[in-house]
């Protein structure tokens, strides 16, 4: 007997991290079949020496073998908001994807 309706089954994903400050880009590692993935990653970039200091890109990506990588949502992060940053102290910020700061 087939069962018809119901939720769909989830949708799971290889979401991987991207990050781009200026002309620089870090990726990391990559979360293999979920639908909420933790990063726990570290990248060091370089600041410009003069001028403003700009935002950090904060892209997510699903990773799909022969496919291009597809973007499920981006954020960027003005650097002078993350506290810490300008002491080069880790900065650990939850954010939700389409949000700024």
């Amino acid at each position: 007997r087939e069962v018809v309706g119901g939720p769909p089954p989830p949708l799971l994903c290889n979401p991987k991290c991207m990050v781009r400050y200026h002309r620089q880009l870090a990726s990391g590692g990559t979360v293999k079949g979920s639908r909420n993935p933790v990063f726990n990653d570290s990248f060091t970039f370089h600041a410009p020496k003069e001028g403003a200091l700009g935002g950090v890109t904060v892209e997510v990506v699903t990773v799909e073998r022969g496919a291009n990588d597809t973007l499920i949502g981006s954020v960027v992060l003005e650097i002078d908001s993350l506290p810490g940053v300008l002491d080069c102290k880790p900065v650990q910020k939850w954010v939700n994807l389409g949000e700024s700061s």
